[in-house]
């Protein structure tokens, strides 16, 4: 079996929380069996990105967030591999706060039928508070029930 984390997406909108750092929060705390290889704020910016990321291409991630984003964890693979190599989302994250239709959008995107996904319940802030302490348990689990490999 394999150490390496597996590679997920989170698409989501922080400005709704009352968290400035959730998504740094969300990214150390999937850790070591999930990397968050690449965050979006919008389902208009995962439309956009997320047929880039899943072929693999060369593209500007718009959040500035993820292990693709010209991180440590990337440099170091570009180091190993002697090329960027982009980690391919075996799943992506879907905040509660996005409508259904967005949702719908965001899984109708070329590419998307190659992944699991998770939405995260609207009522979540209701359960884990206007901070969603916690938040980053709950996905791992949610993940873990997806049996990803």
């Amino acid at each position: 079996m394999s150490t390496e984390a597996i590679p997920i997406m989170v698409t989501g909108k922080p400005q709704l929380v009352a968290h400035p750092d959730l998504p740094r929060r969300l990214l150390n705390g999937v850790r070591p069996k999930y990397e968050i290889a690449h965050f979006c704020f919008s389902a208009e910016a995962f439309a956009d990105e997320f047929p880039k990321v899943i072929k693999g291409e060369s593209y500007a991630v718009s959040s500035g967030v993820g292990t693709n984003v010209g991180s440590e964890v990337w440099k170091r693979r570009l180091m190993k591999t002697g090329a960027a190599s982009l980690r391919k989302p075996k799943a992506s994250v879907v905040g509660g706060g996005m409508t259904d239709e967005e949702f719908e959008q965001m899984k109708s995107v070329e590419g998307a039928d190659q992944i699991k996904w998770v939405r995260i319940p609207t009522d979540t802030m209701d359960r884990l508070g206007p901070a969603l302490e916690g938040l980053e348990n709950d996905i791992v689990k949610w993940l873990d029930e997806l049996d990803i490999q």
